[in-house]
């Protein structure tokens, strides 16, 4: 439980500074350029955790993952196609 409320506030927090620069700072191409291969690096991090042997070491890797993988999800898949849809 206390995961996933972690994961929300940390969805929520990297989340606001979207909705500001979204289309005024940065624009939607570039968060996107810069957001998607944060996401996979830390995906893969994620996915490559879960080969350690030691369940003590491994469940805070896969925890740290999550979180880094949520963080550069926020600002940029997270917020981005509801601007897009919108829009039509």
């Amino acid at each position: 439980m206390m995961f996933t409320m972690g994961f929300g506030f940390i969805n929520f927090v990297f989340a606001l500074p979207a909705v500001k620069i979204i289309d005024t700072v940065s624009g939607r191409r570039k968060l996107l350029l810069i957001t998607f291969p944060l996401m996979s690096i830390f995906l893969f991090v994620t996915s490559a955790a879960f080969k350690i042997g030691d369940e003590t070491t491994r469940t805070p890797i896969v925890m740290v993952g999550f979180y880094l993988f949520a963080i550069a999800y926020s600002p940029g898949e997270g917020p981005v196609p509801f601007t897009y849809s919108a829009e039509w």
